[in-house]
């Protein structure tokens, strides 16, 4: 109820999540979510076989009179630039949520909408007629960065795999830094960006 009743920044939800909370709308509104902030995942690089995801989200009326809400979507970049036109979607674009009751819209995040590889968040957002009820649900999906597989291997002094070691990758020209271990009997691949990087084992 708190993050669903928040005020939103300039910002995308990777850094903001659904906002600033307003504890008075908090505490007022009777409208809630089923669910907390929707995480699309990660579209692999290259995006030539990315397929749209759907996640259902579901809103409850825990108050005496039912609820007329219009739904939207949208989202920005990390730099705070628009996300592409419907990179995510609602539908349908209006639900009456009852008394006591529950009403779902599908939630649709796009990335073959877009030419921008990255980080993508917003929120969706079910408002009343006269904005006394408004709610924010958190959204967010990773179209992948050009990367390639690195595959590490560790081995102790004898030439024997051992998954008592570990390996840092840092990217000087992308901002980058991972840290990845093994276990004695498999290798361990990671999706590096392209970019200049170090290895630290």
């Amino acid at each position: 109820m708190l993050t669903a009743s928040a005020k939103p920044g300039a910002y995308s939800s990777f850094q903001q999540g659904t906002g600033r909370t307003d504890l008075v709308r908090a505490l007022d509104q009777s409208v809630v979510t089923d669910q907390g902030p929707l995480d699309f995942g990660k579209q692999l690089w290259p995006h030539d076989d990315n397929k749209p995801v759907v996640t259902k989200l579901t809103y409850s009326n825990l108050g005496t009179e039912p609820v007329t809400l219009g739904l939207s979507a949208g989202a920005l970049t990390v730099d705070g630039k628009p996300a592409a036109e419907c990179m995510f979607s609602v539908s349908p674009g209006r639900i009456t949520v009852s008394v006591g009751g529950g009403a779902s819209a599908e939630v649709t995040a796009d990335t073959r909408v877009g030419t921008t590889d990255g980080s993508f968040g917003g929120a969706v957002s079910a408002t009343s007629a006269d904005d006394r009820v408004q709610v924010r649900t958190a959204v967010g999906v990773e179209c992948e960065v050009e990367s390639y597989d690195l595959t590490l291997k560790h081995i102790d002094e004898s030439g024997s795999p051992t998954g008592d070691a570990a390996t840092s990758v840092l990217g000087f020209d992308r901002d980058f830094f991972g840290t990845f271990t093994t276990n004695r009997t498999a290798s361990s691949r990671c999706g590096c960006p392209r970019a200049t990087t170090r290895l630290r084992a």
